[in-house]
């Protein structure tokens, strides 16, 4: 059924004054081969309809997120990403459903994978609202196959209205990408004597190349790039263009004349400057007669994704390997999918013991994967996969709910019980609410908090700490154990934990893995005795997990570690066997987690060579030196490597005596006052920050501790750590003149979980609009603001909103805001998207004027 058809249809019966049948009835009761319900309050969708084999969709439960997310990325043509968006969006659903032209009902068109990797045209529609027999915040969607009646309305080349187009792009001059495939399709068939291939050509990160060079710029570069196709172009050659980056040939197959092209493209690309970042990449496959060409260009896709990975090889001719690799990752998808509603997703547990007397004071929960024969199938053959694709929060709710049932059970039935672990992911973080979630976990079950660990690995803090640490304090308001998993790989530090109150630190066994340097292995063990003795002075108890070895545990135990976890006491095992270890009281340990804290960590312990090497001053402690004071003088008498980079200046052994002289006069007696601060509280030290001159004038900002170690020759001696935030104090003072001289106000833009978060930088409207930077922050954040404008410009706004946020396009407009006073401002928002920053999150940054 062709759009056409179905608008004129749904016009006639369901919009005329002659209706017998309403939309969800004849929706129902239609032909479709997908019908789904989605609800959106709770992040899920359940399949109603599924053609079982069809279309590539291995989901038929789960979250809503989870499958719109792979949709776009694997299921949906890439020229109609746009168009599904628009559609199925999860943050503009509701609200273009309810403000469409027909209410609570829209549909588009776009193509869609089939299980065999090539494309079909379909037809979804979206049906809301009570009046339709749906609940509220839940949305059916049906999926209608219109190839056919495509194909007889307009033949092969599927165009009607909507999708008539040029035969050549006009920016390259080449062949738009229908046209293009129609023609390699002929050449490919009318040539089967002849090795014929298709090539795809990308360019590296070239978002970035049109921020660097600019948009001009980047279109000259892709007109040239066309005009090095098109001289390529003869006898059953020919060139075209995807948009964006992306550019096809379907040739002969020639490696020298392909090297030539690639050689050619990279000339110019490093004509426009210095960067070599831009190189292309070049994928390329031998076509097979008869196989749809869009299936074959997909494999020169996978082989152009590998060439852009290697520093080396950027031509890359496919072979069966890299499919291979894709299929079994997007089959592991599927079989997991049906793993899950057939239940042999399960959970097994691992005890956690103390060293001391081997009783089980916990355990974690570990995913297992059973199939029919009763073959494990071990994690790391499905978790990567799940994380690469957006799925393991399906996989990580799943387990969560079977642990929270499984202790209801253990409770009802008077069973000895001990805190159960669970793992939280950095990709659960961002997808769910987490909070919510387990919160919604222990009310369903009618189970204690305290019977739940949460582990959060430390790898979560990288993108957004404070939202991870807002998520471990409401965690623990509400009961929860939390954990910090993996600690010490790379993101945390000391100051971290103690600013963080985590109930347990988990440190992983790597630490132990054997080196053929044995000195390299024994600074390992030192750094790990080095963070062991840290966690004491934050009191904080900490598991060592992956301990196989009598000597392990010994080692630990006499470092003063209470607690581990691995095969020396138990391998990870089904629950019907923890149960019946469980029903040994004397197997338990229902203490819990505790610390030792009579122990005085001493700081001199760390300048002891016999005990701490190099490696723990260098890598733990950070920029630390020994400083001599008296007289109003300050000496460096010791320092570690990290200090010495991060000072960073040449001449630096010249600047070790009466540093106080490289401290500006406004500074100095700050420098003097911490000192006789740290004097003064010995136990908790002084901070402050301190600002030094480089010897050609500018100025260092350093964060400084110190700590009083007591008197030596005459003199007192302290302990200091250094941190360098001069880029930070400089950025500081950047903003704070921006906001005092600019007449706008600047903030960065992003949502997250669906609410709008804006970070003011500047702030030059501050008189205007009489309201603080934190103020309008907050308003902006909130959304208050807008309760500022008028009903009839705030329309406009919202629809100019809509449309350009879907399309992450610039913006502008005009309006008219009330102050507190009563008066109005005409202020005028403009707003540029910011391209490609996965870091940040941020999408726009936002400028906001007085007009």
């Amino acid at each position: 059924m062709t759009s056409y058809e179905v608008s004129k249809l749904f016009y006639d019966m369901f919009f005329s004054n002659e209706r017998t049948l309403s939309l969800a009835d004849w929706l129902n009761n239609s032909l479709c081969e997908e019908i789904g319900d989605i609800n959106l309050e709770k992040d899920n969708f359940k399949s109603l309809y599924h053609l079982e084999g069809k279309y590539f969709t291995p989901i038929t439960d789960g979250t809503y997120k989870s499958l719109y997310n792979f949709i776009i990325h694997h299921s949906v043509h890439p020229d109609d990403v746009k168009i599904f968006t628009e559609l199925m969006d999860p943050a503009f659903l509701k609200e273009r459903q309810e403000n469409s032209k027909t209410p609570n009902f829209r549909f588009a068109q776009f193509r869609y994978r089939l299980s065999n990797g090539s494309w079909r045209w379909v037809e979804q529609c979206i049906l809301s609202g009570r009046e339709n027999g749906i609940p509220d915040n839940v949305y059916r969607f049906y999926v209608f196959d219109i190839e056919n009646m495509l194909q007889k309305e307009y033949g092969n080349s599927l165009v009607n209205d909507s999708f008539i187009e040029e035969e050549k792009n006009a920016l390259t001059g080449v062949y738009n990408e229908r046209h293009f495939f129609s023609l390699a399709q002929s050449i490919v068939d009318n040539n089967r004597d002849q090795r014929i291939c298709l090539i795809k050509l990308d360019i590296q990160h070239f978002k970035f190349f049109d921020e660097w060079y600019g948009r001009e710029k980047g279109n000259d570069l892709l007109k040239k790039i066309g005009a090095i196709l098109r001289n390529h172009q003869k006898e059953n050659t020919i060139a075209g263009y995807l948009g964006q980056d992306d550019f096809c040939m379907a040739l002969p197959f020639n490696m020298e004349e392909i090297r030539q092209i690639y050689e050619e493209v990279r000339n110019e690309i490093t004509s426009f400057g210095f960067s070599f970042g831009f190189n292309p990449g070049i994928g390329v496959v031998i076509a097979t007669p008869d196989e749809d060409i869009t299936y074959t260009f997909d494999k020169a896709t996978i082989a152009a994704s590998e060439a852009k990975k290697s520093s080396q090889n950027r031509i890359v001719v496919y072979s069966p390997e890299l499919h291979t690799k894709t299929d079994n990752e997007f089959k592991v998808i599927s079989a997991f999918m049906k793993a899950l509603q057939n239940n042999q997703i399960v959970f097994y547990l691992q005890p956690q013991c103390r060293i001391s007397t081997k009783k089980i004071v916990g355990a974690e929960a570990l995913t297992r994967w059973i199939d029919n024969d009763g073959k494990v199938i071990p994690p790391l053959e499905f978790i990567p996969v799940l994380e690469k694709y957006g799925f393991i929060t399906d996989l990580d709710k799943y387990i969560w709910d079977k642990v929270a049932q499984w202790l209801k059970s253990q409770v009802d039935k008077g069973a000895n019980v001990v805190p159960v672990s669970v793992n939280v992911s950095q990709v659960d973080i961002y997808n769910i609410d987490i909070v919510e979630f387990f919160d919604e976990l222990i009310k369903k079950y009618h189970i204690s908090p305290k019977l739940l660990k949460i582990e959060i690995t430390e790898s979560s803090f990288a993108e957004d700490t404070d939202l991870v640490i807002s998520i471990i304090t409401a965690l623990r308001e509400r009961g929860f154990l939390v954990m910090m998993d993996d600690f010490g790989s790379g993101y945390s530090s000391l100051n971290m934990l103690s600013n963080i109150n985590f109930d347990v630190i988990k440190l992983d066994s790597s630490f132990f893995k054997s080196s053929n340097n044995i000195n390299e292995y024994r600074k390992t063990l030192n750094v790990l005795g080095s963070i062991i003795n840290m966690t004491k002075l934050i009191a904080v108890p900490i598991i060592v997990e992956g301990i196989e070895r009598q000597d392990q545990c010994e080692f630990l135990q006499n470092l003063g570690v209470r607690y581990i976890q691995g095969y020396y006491f138990y391998k990870p095992m089904p629950l019907e066997d923890y149960e019946k270890l469980m029903s040994n009281s004397d197997n338990v340990d229902n203490s819990g987690f505790v610390v030792k804290r009579n122990e005085q960590f001493r700081i001199r312990e760390f300048l002891d060579k016999n005990i701490y090497s190099d490696a723990m001053l260098n890598n733990v402690i950070g920029p630390v030196a020994i400083y001599s004071y008296k007289n109003n003088s300050v000496d460096i008498v010791r320092f570690n490597q990290q200090f010495y980079e991060s000072v960073g200046v040449e001449g630096f052994h010249d600047r070790l005596v009466g540093i106080e002289q490289f401290v500006p006069d406004f500074d100095r007696k700050n420098l003097f006052r911490l000192l006789e601060e740290a004097k003064k509280n010995s136990l908790q030290g002084s901070k402050g920050s301190l600002r030094f001159y480089r010897p050609e004038g500018s100025i260092m900002t350093y964060i400084m501790n110190f700590w009083y170690l007591g008197e030596q020759e005459g003199a007192d001696r302290y302990y200091g750590s250094a941190n360098n935030v001069t880029d930070y104090a400089n950025l500081q003072q950047q903003m704070r003149l921006i906001s005092k001289y600019a007449s706008s106000s600047i903030a960065f833009y992003k949502r997250i979980d669906g609410k709008s978060v804006f970070t003011l930088v500047a702030h030059g409207l501050e008189s205007v609009l009489n309201m603080n930077k934190e103020t309008l922050q907050k308003e902006l954040s909130d959304e208050s603001f807008y309760k500022r404008i008028d009903n009839d410009e705030l329309m406009k706004i919202k629809q100019i909103l809509d449309y350009s946020v879907a399309r992450h396009e610039f913006y502008s407009f005009d309006f008219s805001a009330k102050l507190d006073d009563g008066n109005y401002v005409r202020l005028e928002m403009k707003a540029d998207p910011i391209l490609d920053d996965p870091i940040s999150g941020y999408t726009y940054v936002v400028a906001l004027r007085a007009k």
